[in-house]
């Protein structure tokens, strides 16, 4: 779908009000599932009208025989959000995605309240569910950096608490990622401790041999001179150099993870680093706003039975 397709006048024209018409689009693009089996019966359940939900429509599955006391007498009904990655919201799909849309296209919270007649509360709640999908999202997305001359920018940090849809929560974890400055790609991987193991592990699996390592961490670890070190620079021919000192030689050199630190205050950067890492990989998509949608879809696919 085209960038200019997906804007804020695209919603108010075609779906807001028309509820049955917003639901098929979802389907159509594989936000929401097609068919829903029914538990009882396992045959497809019917997608039927309610226009006094707020979603409009309903699957229902209404199976009669001719002994109405039959035990496959039933009736059985799924909200269409059933499981879905709108299903634990309360709010309608109309301005679960003009939320959506306005914090991908960057609108302050004070412009979001006043153009959907929202409490700040459900404001803050969605943006932050929508920052947390940007953990998983990340972590997807990652590929393996490097090659022979090619620097990348080896960083860590403490993740705090982050709840993540469907009660998945990610707590005090370490987060260990590269990024190429030159070309914006990135890795990130969430592991359980920080030790040397971790980190040799981590480097092993997301780091091309012939690569320029530049980090912050080498002294924290004490690990260059360890057996496991000698032998990723003796035999994958990985060079490790502090980042601070590259920079001092190479003033000019550009450092993506000091853009990120300086972005961002200390008090945002759990919350807001993911979705600055997500952002920067996807800042020239032509709809940045399907490419979060389809990221959604992948990490959330909708079940079509429960």
């Amino acid at each position: 779908m085209a960038q200019q397709e997906v804007s804020l006048r695209f919603f108010y024209v075609h779906f807001v009000g028309d509820k049955k018409k917003m639901a098929h689009w979802l389907m159509d693009l594989g936000f929401l599932t097609n068919r829903y089996t029914c538990p009882k019966c396992g045959k497809n359940m019917m997608l039927v009208l309610r226009k006094c939900l707020k979603d409009g429509v309903i699957w229902k599955c209404s199976l009669r025989t001719r002994s109405r006391t039959g035990p496959e007498n039933h009736e059985m009904e799924r909200t269409i959000r059933k499981g879905t990655w709108f299903e634990t919201s309360k709010l309608s799909f109309d301005k679960m995605l003009l939320l959506t849309f306005m914090w991908i296209t960057q609108w302050n919270c004070d412009s979001i309240i006043e153009e959907l007649q929202a409490s700040s509360c459900t404001v803050t709640e969605w943006t932050s569910y929508c920052r947390n999908v940007c953990v998983q999202l990340c972590v997807n997305e990652s590929e393996v950096l490097g090659g022979p001359g090619v620097t990348v920018e080896f960083y860590e940090c403490l993740l705090g608490k982050v709840k993540l849809p469907k009660n998945k929560r990610i707590e005090g974890k370490w987060v260990f990622g590269g990024i190429e400055p030159a070309t914006a790609k990135f890795f990130i991987c969430i592991v359980p401790h920080r030790s040397t193991d971790a980190l040799v592990k981590v480097l092993k699996e997301w780091i091309k041999p012939g690569t320029v390592v530049l980090g912050d961490c080498w002294n924290t670890y004490n690990c260059l001179e360890d057996d496991e070190f000698t032998q990723l620079r003796d035999n994958s021919s990985i060079e490790f150099n502090s980042l601070s000192e590259s920079q001092l030689d190479a003033p000019e050199a550009y450092s993506k993870w000091s853009e990120i630190k300086k972005s961002l205050s200390s008090c945002q950067f759990n919350i807001h680093f993911f979705e600055y890492i997500w952002r920067q990989k996807h800042k020239n998509d032509p709809c940045m706003f399907m490419s979060f949608m389809n990221g959604v879809t992948n990490v959330f696919p909708p079940k079509s039975h429960d």
